[in-house]
């Protein structure tokens, strides 16, 4: 699974970076994506963040999460490294499969 989100971009830069990750094949073997709230990320254009990343990843053969409470926002959830974790992109949500703690 990858983590991906940012404070302060305009739309169309987060277009061009996600374009570029997909263009060079580093997104061929996700298990799944989740995008943060991407804060302060508004732009002038008729396509905001959201669109974008429905435009790019329609047709993932992987979950695609958007909108996930972690990174820079307001509410940052704890997303633990090295653990099982489910993600169901149809309910959105992201769940703990072992313990982060030992």
């Amino acid at each position: 699974m990858l983590f991906l989100e940012d404070v302060g971009e305009k739309p169309y830069r987060v277009e061009r970076m996600l374009t570029h990750l997909k263009m060079a094949g580093k997104l061929e073997r996700l298990a799944g994506l989740v995008f943060g709230d991407f804060t302060q990320c508004d732009g002038e254009g008729p396509r905001d963040i959201r669109a974008i990343i429905g435009e790019l990843f329609h047709k993932a053969s992987y979950p695609v999460v958007m909108g996930m409470p972690a990174g820079h926002g307001q509410e940052n959830l704890v997303l633990p490294f090295g653990v099982k974790l489910a993600l169901d992109g149809d309910a959105g949500t992201l769940s703990l499969i072992e313990s982060p703690v030992a």
